[in-house]
């Protein structure tokens, strides 16, 4: 079957296919080739995700060491944690997500860092958007870092980290720094 191009001339679609029909294949072939050696790649070289456990029991056999949960709970807080997670890579790291008794989702959130490059690590990652205050305060004989400002859309962002024993504990909450430092001090084991 014979057209003519812009310029009069005849064109023939078959002998120009290959010229248009090759690059696409080709690209296609490619892609197909690089998501096909992407999966032999093994797990411990591709990027960490967290892995999530349905109970703490769980995490911490998966872990192999004894979770820190606050022994002060208040009502208003929902417990279990409604998100459990353990992540190995960069840092070694297991996240407690809380909700409000009211439902609301990410009230509370506790980190235990098990590395001391984890400490920085994690500590540059989370900071509030608007910084009101940055002050030392005792917290279970230790010296803790209790950090106050403003999160995303102005809502209230309040984190106290320190130091206990083989882990680096990191606790944000909205609630004010008094129930914050409640709970935090009564961190277990």
């Amino acid at each position: 079957m014979s057209k003519q191009d812009a310029t009069g001339r005849k064109t023939s679609f078959g002998k120009e296919a290959p010229g248009i029909l090759l690059p696409p294949a080709l690209l296609m072939g490619f892609a197909a080739l690089l998501f096909h050696l992407l999966n032999l790649v093994p797990a411990s070289l591709q990027p960490a995700q967290a892995r999530t456990y349905e109970s703490i029991e769980a995490a911490e056999r998966a872990l192999g060491v004894k979770i820190s949960v606050p022994a002060y709970f208040p009502d208003y807080l929902r417990w279990p944690p409604t998100r459990i997670a353990l992540q190995r890579k960069p840092t070694l790291m297991l996240s407690l997500v809380f909700s409000a008794a009211d439902g609301a989702e990410g009230v509370l959130s506790i980190h235990q860092v098990f590395s001391p490059a984890g400490e920085k690590y994690y500590r540059e990652a989370a900071k509030p958007e608007v910084l009101l205050g940055e002050l030392t305060v005792p917290l279970d004989g230790r010296e803790a870092t209790l950090i106050i400002g403003k999160g995303a859309g102005g809502a209230p962002f309040n984190q106290v980290h320190w130091r206990k024993g083989d882990r680096y504990l990191i606790i944000t909450t909205l609630y004010p720094p008094e129930e914050l430092l409640k709970i935090a001090g009564s961190m277990k084991p």
